[in-house]
């Protein structure tokens, strides 16, 4: 019975620990915040501090990181404890 429980805490554990992905479309990027439409829901991307990668993986920085969005592009971003940590461009 032990092994049952500390088996269903761990899977638990690991579960609620790991990092999702969410899809989106630009509504606007203004002063390093991003809004993002997903599903009926907007959302706030702080883009400070954000590994960005374009549709093909290589990573975005400076003034092409700045330039990636536009109104209507879409992105994929990956969210870990409430916390967006990666974001990337959609073809």
């Amino acid at each position: 019975m032990r092994r049952f429980v500390l088996g269903l805490v761990v899977g638990l554990a690991l579960i609620c620990g790991t990092a999702r992905a969410d899809e989106g479309v630009v509504v606007s990027a203004k002063m390093g915040i991003l809004s993002v439409k997903v599903g009926d829901k907007d959302v706030k991307i702080f883009l400070r501090d954000l590994k960005v990668l374009d549709a093909d993986g290589k990573e975005l920085t400076g003034d092409a990181k700045r330039e990636a969005f536009k109104k209507d592009t879409k992105i994929e971003f990956t969210e870990k404890d409430g916390k967006v940590t990666e974001i990337k461009l959609k073809k």
